[in-house]
């Protein structure tokens, strides 16, 4: 009988897809590591614990990260790639981003790494509405003056937040980002009689544009400058890196509002403080930051600030989904022999494999 491939199984037990893990089970060999911290993972791949496995399975973006020692980003890199075995073919995390991951070592490798962006969407987006809405009218302020119970704040901020506070329909919305996320959160804006606008290097097609609405900006900066409010909804990569920095915060319409459910460091959050303090932007809303869980005191005390703790794509349906896409990806690759579902590095891996074109 010939062996079945093996797959390196990362982090917790899968919660709902038990069914089809028993059927994945009938293709694959699966090799369990609850995932020692570093120094030992690696020290168990140049020991070859694990044999030689086609695929590395990792459902659950929070569990399974031992490989990553600091905040500063220690991650899933060349040290640790350079030591995954020959057979190795495809690696399929739970999640939407892919910072974790240096996949484009991965892809010299001729190595596939699949996320599952459309996993988290409804519900990034659910979130991104709620802090916009919350950036307009600065809801959370009037909860914390509910929940501590002293009938002077009540009466305080409900007269504060008349002045305060303004709808969001018929401001404009500035998205940064074009992607899937980013069409449902406007769909959603554009139920609230927002006006959309956008920027991203790669402008939609022209039937996404008018089903929106969205009027597209080649240039970012013209966008945050006539924005109301900026949400951000990009992946976290170099060229992203503090892309809303002081400059950006800068060229913004004085008074604007910023919601953020990408990632942290896509915003210099010193630079947001600032311009916080100053009062050119008036509101933010934040689901990610820049080292978190670390979250900085002058943001946690600032009652025009709207924070949630990186909950914004976590749902039962997203779990659900990551669990049966990471799966998939590798069934479909390894198995039927057809190209992964969604994979984040085709290029590299494709010049890998057979070259440049």
């Amino acid at each position: 009988m010939t062996p079945k491939p093996r797959v390196l199984y990362l982090g917790a037990p899968l919660r709902y897809k038990q069914d089809q893990f028993k059927e994945f089970c009938e293709h694959f060999e699966i090799i369990a590591e609850e995932v020692p911290e570093r120094q030992k993972f690696i020290q168990n791949l140049k020991d070859k614990k694990y044999g030689d496995f086609v695929a590395i399975l990792k459902p659950h973006f929070e569990s399974g990260n031992e490989f990553r020692v600091d905040r500063e980003g220690k991650r899933f890199d060349k040290e640790i790639i350079d030591l995954l075995p020959s057979s190795m073919k495809i690696m399929a995390g739970g999640g939407a981003g892919f910072d974790p991951i240096d996949t484009i070592e991965l892809g010299k490798r001729g190595i596939y790494y699949c996320n599952c962006a459309d996993a988290p969407a409804e519900a990034t987006s659910d979130t991104a509405i709620y802090l916009i809405i919350g950036v307009f009218r600065l809801l959370s302020w009037a909860e914390q003056a509910t929940r501590c119970r002293d009938p002077t704040v009540f009466n305080d901020v409900h007269n504060k937040l008349l002045t305060a506070t303004c709808n969001p329909n018929e401001k404009i919305l500035g998205m940064v980002g074009m992607g899937l996320i980013a069409r449902k959160i406007a769909r959603k804006a554009k139920a609230l009689g927002m006006v959309l606008h956008y920027y991203d290097p790669f402008r939609a097609p022209k039937e996404v544009e008018e089903e929106y609405g969205l009027v597209y900006h080649e240039d970012l900066h013209e966008m945050l400058a006539i924005s109301d409010c900026v949400n951000l909804s990009v992946p976290y990569m170099e060229s992203t890196h503090h892309l809303i920095d002081e400059a950006a915060l800068k060229a913004m319409k004085p008074g604007s509002r910023i919601v953020n459910t990408a990632r942290g460091p896509v915003i210099d959050e010193k630079a947001l403080i600032a311009a916080l303090k100053s009062g050119h932007i008036s509101s933010a809303g934040l689901d990610v930051f820049e080292f978190e869980p670390e979250v900085p005191k002058e943001l946690a005390e600032m009652h025009n600030v709207t924070l949630t703790c990186h909950a914004g794509g976590g749902s039962r349906e997203t779990i659900i989904r990551f669990e049966e896409l990471t799966m998939l990806n590798i069934k479909t690759y390894i198995i039927d022999g057809k190209d992964p579902i969604s994979p984040v590095n085709t290029k590299a891996v494709k010049t890998a494999l057979f070259g440049k074109h």
